[in-house]
């Protein structure tokens, strides 16, 4: 099997006929300009050619391929982050607002400043997109048996719900005496691949529900959205 780009002065002829007396030969003439190259592999055969004026590639790629300038991937990628103690009053969606940028690469998905909630997809494509919330231990008055303590991490999509929904729901306490136990620092992750627009954006709320009417404290939050590629 020959696989070739053949242009200008290169040339390629092929003699024999494959058999053991008579095997193919294959003969290059491969031009003398600069960056000229011959390859032969298990899967073929190959003449390349150096990029003298640099080439144009889709998103995810950073580069022309000319020196100093090479192509490389650059997949658009971020990751926000609190540490801070985040109020959750009963029975209340609290969005989550982020402070930190942990990374971010070809830029445009995070902007604190203006959107500290959000991660935003810069092009139109297939992403993976990731949550996380830890909550802190219960008070005293949540320990007696038979409480009624429910959890949600919900991921939403340009304010909406997403379908099927995308959430962590809990509501082990009433299935332990001591539910501070169980809770200190529990974490609740969702995550998903989805089709995402140029400008569509996501968000993470954060719900809790108890009898006593008492807020609860979660003790960190992290988000993350990664293009993985274009869609079909």
């Amino acid at each position: 099997m020959c696989r070739c780009a053949v242009e200008g002065t290169d040339a390629i002829s092929v003699d024999g006929s494959g058999q053991p007396a008579n095997p193919y030969v294959i003969d290059a003439n491969i031009s003398d300009d600069v960056g000229n190259s011959l390859e032969i592999r298990g899967d073929g055969f190959y003449v390349g050619t150096e990029i003298v004026e640099g080439i144009t590639v889709g998103a995810g790629i950073d580069g022309d391929g000319t020196a100093p300038d090479p192509v490389v991937l650059r997949p658009p990628s971020a990751s926000v982050s609190v540490v801070a103690t985040i109020a959750v009053a009963h029975n209340t969606a609290t969005g989550i607002v982020f402070d930190t940028v942990v990374h971010e690469v070809a830029g445009n998905l995070a902007d604190l400043g203006a959107q500290p909630q959000r991660l935003t997809a810069p092009i139109n494509g297939v992403y993976r997109v990731d949550a996380e919330i830890e909550w802190a231990g219960f008070t005293a008055d949540s320990q007696a048996a038979g409480h009624i303590e429910d959890r949600y991490l919900t991921m939403l999509k340009n304010g909406g719900g997403l379908t099927p929904g995308l959430y962590d729901y809990r509501n082990p306490a009433t299935s332990y005496v001591t539910a501070t136990a169980l809770f200190n620092q529990m974490t609740q992750r969702v995550g998903r691949t989805l089709v995402l627009n140029a400008g569509d954006y996501i968000t993470i709320i954060a719900t809790q529900r108890n009898i006593g009417s008492i807020s609860r404290s979660a003790i960190g939050a992290v988000m993350s959205m990664t293009y993985i590629g274009p869609q079909t």
